[in-house]
């Protein structure tokens, strides 16, 4: 859960008394109007934002791609990140995922998952010292920008199957307070 103050607030609002009416029927891709580098991405069951917004992001990242997903979606995001750690060596690409989630389908896929990752150059952690220990977070930082939300980047999102809410920020503050989350939980992975 995140909390947020200020003008964003009431774009998310907004988002709930639509969804909450059944008018919220395409993609929403707002300004925050105070803050010009802040912006609020919606999917809907039948539009989509904030897969192509994201998909944008990693073409274009030059320094880093940090990703935290339960579910990651090797077709499409895991083949982006791998193209992008092609293109450019330098560039830091890591992906943390759940070591048990609540998909046994990806259970399965986990290890296989990281070592394809890991073949591509990128540092791919499995949340989880502990055993069941589910990790939920959906975070991308691309160089300064940080997507946060109940997007999970994956296949289910990219099909139209969930209406979902994302933040895309370059707000500092915000940020820095999420790299530090971050690595809290890069404190709880484990290579197995």
């Amino acid at each position: 859960m995140v909390e947020m103050h200020g003008p964003i607030a009431g774009l998310v609002q907004q988002d709930f008394e639509d969804s909450w009416s059944g008018t919220n029927g395409t993609a929403k891709h707002l300004p925050e109007e105070s803050e010009t580098d802040t912006r609020l991405l919606t999917d809907t069951q039948s539009d989509e934002a904030i897969v192509a917004f994201a998909q944008k992001q990693i073409s274009q990242a030059e320094r880093r791609i940090w990703l935290e997903t339960p579910y990651i979606d090797m077709p499409n995001v895991g083949t982006m990140l791998m193209e992008a750690k092609k293109r450019n060596p330098s560039l830091d690409v890591q992906v943390i995922i759940p070591r048990f989630n609540n998909s046994p389908s990806d259970r399965l896929r986990t290890s296989r998952i990281v070592r394809t990752l890991g073949e591509a150059g990128i540092e791919a952690h499995k949340y989880g010292k502990t055993y069941r220990r589910l990790n939920h977070a959906k975070l991308l930082f691309v160089d300064d920008m940080v997507m946060f939300g109940s997007s999970n980047f994956n296949i289910s999102s990219l099909a139209g199957n969930n209406a979902e809410i994302e933040v895309a920020t370059r707000n500092p503050g915000v940020v820095a307070q999420l790299e530090r989350w971050y690595a809290e939980d890069l404190n709880e992975t484990v290579n197995d």
